[in-house]
């Protein structure tokens, strides 16, 4: 009699969780990502006014097609370890959590850079589209990679500034923890999955020793101890610029899919080119491997039409996204970086040595050439020496896939059943920590980031554009706007509305400080 009352209870207590052990393919993770960077792309033809309600129509039906195309993608992953419901719920928590510390939402303190890229959102979420701006007696048009803004700017002018927050903390969260999601199914344990997790946020370069060794604890921004260089840590990339960090981790994941022999390196090629709007910068740096999963496709001899189709069609629909990114490159300028040797090796040592030394060592113990390695290798010693603009963003933006891809070749290196170097990368992992530690410390101990009412000419000069203790006034502007007389006839607006440049209006009702340092 007893079972018998039992089993109904244990019945009806099971199905309330079994929905968390669901499986999402892979292939849905990505297209869904796909779309929400493939729909910034059509959202910037409406914010220049091109094209009309036509090419929009064929825009949408454009990224339908790939959207199909990468549903209908073979998966050569077992489905039994496929990623579940409950994965990317912990995920999105995790990364929605970090996101609400950092200050997206306006529940925290948000970093400096945020003043700007505040102004930008409210430029374009009170000002009809499209718009100019009258300055110095020109106009200029705001030309930046407005992937992250686009989606939030469309529904300021629906639900107003607050709400705005919110669907730009919501659209990060969703596309982060959508990819870290689909990441997971290179990994056939919960524990590993967990692990992989835990490298990826913790991962940073050894920056409390460089403080150390050059100033102490002066900075609140530890990265900022070898002066004008750096790599940054994840929780510095989803605290300063996670813009730049989907573009980079879309790519990167689609990649490293393609790598463990997962998903074809289409993936990859679609991705690449719909990440531009997020991040140029990232995109450079998506490019190496990019190559190598295609030079690998053509010598397998396993290339299809939908391989080329494909991508092709992404790249038909950014276009117009390339066209407009490229406007007045003069005011953005290509150098080559003047660093002093010693400074670059010190560097070298303290930020990428610590991590890729030992996997340098197994790969020559086993006599194995890892291409990937190679290549996250050459990224990280080299890029130091070129500079994009005034800052060192193509620096810092770059090298975001190489790192990504670093941290889980180190996971890796910790899962390999062998263990050798396990104790010391997990040492480099705690110490490296420390870098984020400080990041998310300083959320709790600077007030909330108030909102802003300027433009972006007047936050500019309220505040700082870089976290190198440099004045807004001192850094040229050309890396947010074009003279709309250089910007190309295919994506220059026609009909633009006027803008005043400045608006009079105080920035912010409350400060917004500046962490020492910075």
């Amino acid at each position: 009699m007893t079972a018998t009352v039992n089993e109904p209870e244990e019945a009806m207590e099971w199905p309330r969780w079994q929905w968390l052990e669901r499986t999402i393919p892979v292939r849905m993770l990505l297209a869904l990502t796909f779309v929400m960077l493939g729909s910034s792309n059509i959202l910037l033809w409406r914010f220049l006014g091109i094209g009309g309600i036509s090419a929009v129509f064929a825009g949408i039906a454009c990224l339908a097609a790939i959207a199909w195309a990468v549903l209908r993608t073979p998966w050569n992953g077992d489905t039994a370890d496929a990623p579940t419901i409950g994965t990317w719920l912990v995920c999105t928590g995790i990364i929605a959590i970090l996101l609400v510390i950092a200050g997206e939402g306006r529940f925290f303190y948000a970093n400096v850079d945020w003043q700007v890229r505040s102004a930008v959102m409210h430029d374009m979420g009170v000002n009809p589209w499209p718009f100019v701006y009258l300055h110095d007696g020109g106009k200029f048009l705001l030309r930046a990679p407005l992937g992250v803004y686009l989606i939030p700017a469309a529904a300021w002018k629906l639900i107003g500034a607050r709400g705005a927050d919110l669907i730009l903390l919501a659209q990060n969260a969703f596309i982060i923890g959508t990819l870290l999601t689909a990441a997971s199914a290179m990994f056939d344990r919960a524990s590993h999955r967990f692990l992989a997790l835990a490298v990826f946020v913790a991962f940073s370069g050894l920056d409390v020793v460089g403080a150390l060794l050059t100033h102490g604890f002066t900075y609140d921004h530890l990265e900022l101890w070898a002066g004008r260089l750096e790599y940054s840590s994840t929780i510095t990339l989803l605290f300063w610029v996670p813009q730049h960090a989907i573009a980079g981790w879309v790519g990167t994941v689609c990649y490293l899919l393609w790598l463990r022999g997962l998903a074809p390196a289409r993936l990859l090629l679609i991705a690449t080119p719909l990440s531009a709007i997020w991040s140029p910068l990232a995109l450079i740096g998506l490019m190496p491997f990019a190559a190598h999963a295609g030079i690998s496709l053509i010598a397998s001899r396993k290339l299809c039409v939908g391989d080329v189709a494909f991508p092709a069609l992404a790249v038909a629909l950014v276009y117009p996204t390339l066209r407009y990114l490229g406007s007045d490159p003069g005011a953005v300028g290509y150098h080559l970086y003047d660093i002093a040797l010693m400074v670059w090796a010190l560097f070298m040592l303290i930020e990428v040595v610590p991590f890729l030394y030992p996997l340098i060592a197994v790969a020559i113990q086993q006599r194995k050439f890892d291409a990937t390695l190679a290549i996250v290798g050459m990224i990280l010693l080299f890029l130091p020496f070129l500079q994009v603009g005034a800052a060192i963003d193509l620096m810092m933006r770059a090298s975001i896939p190489a790192l990504a891809i670093l941290s889980v070749l180190v996971t890796e290196r910790m899962l390999a059943n062998d263990g050798e170097y396990r104790n010391w990368l997990m040492i480099m992992l705690i110490i490296g920590s420390v870098t984020g530690g400080m990041e998310i410390s300083r959320a709790f101990r600077e007030p909330d980031s108030p909102e802003t009412h300027c433009t972006i000419f007047e936050a500019w000069d309220a505040g700082t554009v870089a976290h190198h203790g440099i004045q807004g006034q001192g850094i040229p502007k050309g890396t947010y706007l074009a003279d709309l007389d250089l910007v190309p006839g295919m994506v220059r607006p026609a009909s633009p509305h006027d803008v005043q440049s400045r608006s009079g209006r105080r920035c912010w009702d409350t400060p917004w400080p500046r962490p020492a340092g910075i």
